[in-house]
């Protein structure tokens, strides 16, 4: 369950934050739209940061939109994080047996630690870990 608030925060956020798509009504941003009513961004955010869990949605996803707008990977960071993904898959794979098996049990890994979403997650912050 809390899974799945994070993700609807999360996307609500980049609904929030990415200019919402640019309708306004009565002056403000709209986010989302039904057949009953407009969901302005100041509502959204209003109830975004209301809650810790929202709050730390909020942070997360300004802090990243920050870092990859004023530090962009170079070619070098990307390549230094896909080598560190490959060393660890590869150790993954000799104690699993084979590629498939050790993805899984990697991506279990890094959900079960709280601080990556999935594989894809963890190579992005590798590539800004400095490793």
């Amino acid at each position: 369950m809390k899974t799945k608030k994070i993700t609807a925060l999360a996307l609500s956020s980049m609904l929030l934050l990415s200019g919402c798509g640019g309708k306004t009504v009565d002056g403000k941003s709209i986010a989302a739209s039904t057949s009953i009513s407009n969901i302005s961004a100041d509502t959204l955010y209003d109830q975004l940061s209301k809650g810790t869990s929202g709050k730390n949605a909020l942070f997360s996803y300004v802090l990243d939109q920050l870092i990859d707008q004023k530090f962009p990977a170079t070619d070098d960071m990307k390549k230094n994080a896909e080598d560190t993904y490959n060393q660890v898959l590869n150790s993954y794979t000799q104690q699993y047996g084979d590629e498939d098996t050790a993805k899984k049990q990697l991506e279990t890994a890094l959900k079960s630690s709280g601080s990556y979403k999935s594989i894809d997650d963890y190579k992005k912050r590798l590539v800004y870990s400095g490793v």
